[in-house]
């Protein structure tokens, strides 16, 4: 930021249409950071003040007060009194209250006008007085308060040129004003001011305020009696729970497809131009499957987001939150944590980053320590394998049949898993202060501008796309030279000598493509067999013998850590099938009647069920781990949640194979 460039603000309450002001001032020219140390997001853009002049805006995040709550609410309070780290204090502070809520917006205005020379009053939603039946007099509450004070109706744009004229008209102020406001600020957050300026408030309302109809019964409270209902409520929140699970399933499946087909084409593609097997195999396999990595998740996210966007502007979040709130309690979790668990379980990314909604750090840290144990749908090849190899497909009790059993008792397990350890985390993880009391107030419904849930939806999935895209395709490169690496030239010579011979034999096409295709697939299971992966795979089976793991299974775990659906590829190239699915007959036989060294079934029903409940709890997605990474700011907690749910995971998984065993 230029040091002549002006830097102003906007602080206000939560729900009070300080986004829908940023939007219309700054346009598209905004983005999404971080402050510095922390993990809260600073949304900032350009605001063009006249044809010479522009300015940089920041919306902060909502508080009530500078008397602060929550991680988010301290960074505000900071920013405003230059005392955040690396962060200039600001030129300006627009303070933007709700006009029929003038009297609770006026404690914030009157803290900040306390501890800072400039400041202007933006009173939104004027429009909204007709139903209170009431009309503010502008002028007179300028008068009354000493700064500018501008009506306005953010969503039309009502009342922006005159903001923009007023900011022409403010200081830029001197760089060495930064943490000066110490005094102040204390004076400010005094019970004694509080009271005094909610007193003042009053008599304030009084004299700006007047009546001029009978007040109408708002759209919102018809809506209220039917949302929030001890009976409809929890079934209306229900339905839209559904829909909202089902949508992110149905919506982006088509858009996935999409991307990781056309990405692996493009990959094979790429590879059959290159010459140099290695290069080739980095270049396709590597570089293009990386990417195609990172970009698979983006519909997830975008449809995660557009719809946590839409409940958010349209009111209902708040509505939803209350009525979980009170069950997640018992739990350690506040009512916000439901979007972000509800969206794991089509894909544990969206999931973390949604906790974003959620203003106090210690829930968000544990609501994404608990999101990736909801069974996401990368979990399901795995879980169909499994359950149609091993598990009978006979009728439980004429309802249902224990495959279909099975797989509930899953999505259960996680459901239930995640609770518990909810409460371990709640109860053992450090406490900053103590736990504040949930409160969240219940915003007037709106309908959203497309533009404000496009500016909404766009910077988060880019903010994915650049910083977890970074340290996935990271990932997944290493995983690539484990899985190649190293070569036996040998082994390669000797499977193209036999499919050499193949190629002379006089028989049919048919018969002479099924026989090196058979080659083919042979070379490549004894290539992961002799790789750094397979030796790992051979390392650490006597570590994962006691859960029923051979190498074998070992390495696709091991594989798996890409993505959990790599499982079942892995397995189909171990044992030399080439590229199969979860519905792969021969894969599913292989599994039943293979057997070991002593003549005895490899795999068991006690094998399977240690599996998926390995895969019910373990951290097998480095793509979560990144975005875990970003959104906390750092390894530890990645770190930890990968060590815990793998803890977690063998020791559940070692319960269910001795039990079985037994």
């Amino acid at each position: 930021m230029s040091s002549c460039q002006k830097y102003i603000v906007l602080a206000g309450n939560p729900n009070v249409g300080k986004t829908t002001l940023f939007n219309q001032l700054t346009g598209r020219k905004q983005k999404i950071a971080n402050y510095p140390g922390v993990t809260v997001e600073k949304h900032e853009g350009q605001i063009a003040l006249s044809q010479s002049e522009n300015a940089l805006l920041v919306d902060l995040p909502g508080t009530y007060s500078l008397n602060t709550q929550s991680e988010d609410e301290g960074i505000a309070a900071d920013v405003i009194t230059g005392q955040l780290n690396h962060v200039q204090k600001p030129d300006v502070v627009l303070v933007v209250i709700e006009a029929s809520k003038l009297n609770r917006g006026l404690l914030l205005f009157k803290q900040i006008q306390a501890i800072h020379p400039q400041v202007a009053l933006i009173v939104n939603m004027m429009d909204e007085l007709d139903e209170f039946g009431l009309e503010l007099n502008v002028s007179l509450l300028a008068q009354k308060l000493g700064v500018p004070v501008f009506p306005l109706v953010a969503k039309s744009g009502k009342g922006l040129k005159e903001i923009k004229e007023q900011l022409l008209w403010f200081d830029v102020l001197p760089a060495n004003l930064n943490g000066q406001n110490l005094k102040e600020k204390s004076e400010a957050i005094d019970a004694d001011f509080v009271q005094k300026v909610y007193k003042e408030n009053d008599l304030i309302c009084l004299d700006v305020f007047q009546k001029k109809s009978e007040p109408k019964s708002s759209l919102s409270d018809k809506i209220d009696t039917f949302t929030l209902h001890p009976i409809f409520g929890p079934l209306i929140f229900t339905a839209i729970l559904l829909f909202f699970f089902q949508a992110i399933f149905s919506w982006s499946a088509p858009l996935i497809d999409f991307v990781d087909e056309n990405f692996a084409t493009l990959g094979g593609w790429v590879g059959d131009q290159v010459t140099i097997p290695w290069l080739a195999s980095l270049l396709g396999d590597g570089v293009i499957g990386g990417v195609g990595s990172v970009l698979v998740f983006v519909p997830q996210i975008a449809i995660t987001f557009l719809l946590i966007g839409f409940l958010e502007m349209t009111g209902y979040l708040s509505r939803g939150a209350f009525l979980i709130d009170r069950f997640l309690r018992l739990f350690g979790l506040e009512g916000r944590a439901f979007i972000p668990l509800i969206s794991s379980f089509a894909c544990a990314i969206p999931g973390v980053m949604a906790t974003r909604s959620m203003p106090h750090a210690r829930q968000r840290l544990i609501t994404i320590l608990i999101a990736p144990l909801m069974t996401c749908s990368a979990r399901l090849p795995v879980y169909t394998l499994l359950i149609a190899t091993f598990i009978p497909a006979t009728s439980f009790f004429g309802v249902m049949t224990y495959q279909g059993l099975a797989l509930f008792g899953l999505f259960a397990a996680g459901v239930v898993m995640g609770l518990i350890m909810s409460l371990v985390f709640h109860i053992f993880l450090p406490k900053k202060g103590l736990d504040h009391s949930f409160f969240m107030e219940l915003p007037r419904y709106r309908v959203p501008s497309f533009k404000n849930l496009y500016n909404y939806v766009w910077p988060r999935t880019k903010s994915f796309i650049v910083a977890a895209g970074s340290v996935i395709f990271v990932l997944s490169l290493i995983l690539w030279a484990l899985a190649y690496f190293p070569r036996s030239e040998s082994l390669i010579q000797t499977y193209e000598a036999q499919i050499e011979a193949i190629q002379t034999q006089d028989i049919s096409d048919d018969l002479k493509a099924q026989k090196i295709q058979t080659l083919e697939n042979n070379k490549a299971g004894d290539l992961v067999s002799q790789s750094y992966l397979g030796q790992m795979g051979r390392f650490f089976e006597p570590a994962f013998r006691p859960i029923g793991f051979d190498w074998k299974i070992t390495t696709a775990v091991l594989s798996s850590f890409a993505a959990r659906e790599v499982f079942v590829s892995a397995m189909g190239v171990i044992f030399h099938l080439g590229e199969v699915d979860e519905e792969s007959q021969g894969l599913r036989e292989l599994l039943k009647t293979s057997k070991n060294s002593k003549g005895e079934p490899a795999y068991t029903l006690a094998t399977a069920l240690s599996l998926l409940t390995f895969f019910a709890f373990a951290a097998q997605c480095i793509s979560t781990l990144g975005v875990v990474k970003r959104e906390t700011g750092g390894y530890k907690w990645p770190v930890f949640s990968f060590v815990y749910m793998t803890v977690l995971a063998y020791l559940c998984s070692w319960l269910v194979f001795n039990f079985v065993s037994a």
